[in-house]
């Protein structure tokens, strides 16, 4: 098991190496949502885990709809803190 730490801007994404190009996702920043993307796919990443969602805000929530359209992971986890309606909602509605 491999961790990554990628900067986002505001915040930092934590990408858990499982092996077997596999990978779970924490957080995904909003304005680089393209430099998780693309560090998945360079990776070698094949299949997303499960992507965690620490709290609804913009600069963590918002790289999830990229990632979400080129990985299908189990539905995305959001930890128990208070979140907006309608960013769960955002994540919720993509399309498989």
């Amino acid at each position: 098991m491999e961790i990554f730490f990628l900067d986002v801007g505001q915040g930092t994404c934590q990408v858990i190496m499982l092996g077997q190009r596999r990978a779970i996702v924490v957080d995904c920043g909003l304005r680089n949502d393209r430099l998780v993307l693309q560090f998945l796919q360079r990776s070698g990443i094949e299949f997303l885990e499960r992507l965690i969602v620490s709290h609804s805000h913009d600069d963590h929530i918002g790289g999830a709809v990229s990632i979400m359209g080129a990985y299908q992971p189990r539905p995305p986890s959001f930890l128990p803190v208070p979140a907006t309606r309608t960013a769960i909602l955002a994540v919720m509605s993509l399309k498989r």
